[in-house]
C-alpha cells in the first residue's frame, strides 16, 4: 500500500483505482490532501477512481472543494470518481451550495 500522510489525514491507494481517506478534510488540511489526491488520481489507470471517505472525521467547505476538484482532474483525464462514505457535513453544504448532485 501506498500512501501520503499529513498531520491530520491519510491518504491510502488500497488497490490500484481504490483510495480511501482517514482524517480531516478542513481549511487546515485542504491544500495537502488536494495534492496527494491529485497526485494518486492522476498516476492511476482505469476509468472510474473509487474514493471512500468513510473515515474522514472532520470535514467543512474546504474538504468539499477538494472533492470537487478531485472530481474536475478525473473529469479531464476521462474518469469518473466514485465516492463512498460522504461525512454528513459536506452533503450537508453540498445540499446548502446546491451542488449534492456532484456527490451522488
Amino acid at each position: 500500500m501506498s500512501g501520503a500522510t499529513a498531520a491530520a489525514f491519510e491518504l491510502s491507494e488500497l488497490k490500484p483505482g481504490h483510495l480511501q481517506l482517514r482524517g480531516a478534510m478542513t481549511f487546515a488540511t485542504a491544500a495537502a490532501v488536494n495534492a496527494a489526491l491529485s497526485r494518486l488520481i492522476i498516476g492511476s489507470v482505469g476509468p472510474e477512481v473509487h474514493l471512500d471517505l468513510h473515515g474522514v472525521t472532520r470535514a467543512d467547505s474546504a474538504g468539499l472543494a477538494v472533492v470537487v476538484e478531485a472530481l474536475a482532474v478525473a473529469r479531464k483525464l476521462g474518469r469518473r470518481v466514485v465516492l463512498s462514505g460522504v461525512p454528513q457535513a459536506m452533503d450537508d453544504i453540498a445540499r446548502i451550495s446546491e451542488i449534492e448532485d456532484m456527490l451522488s
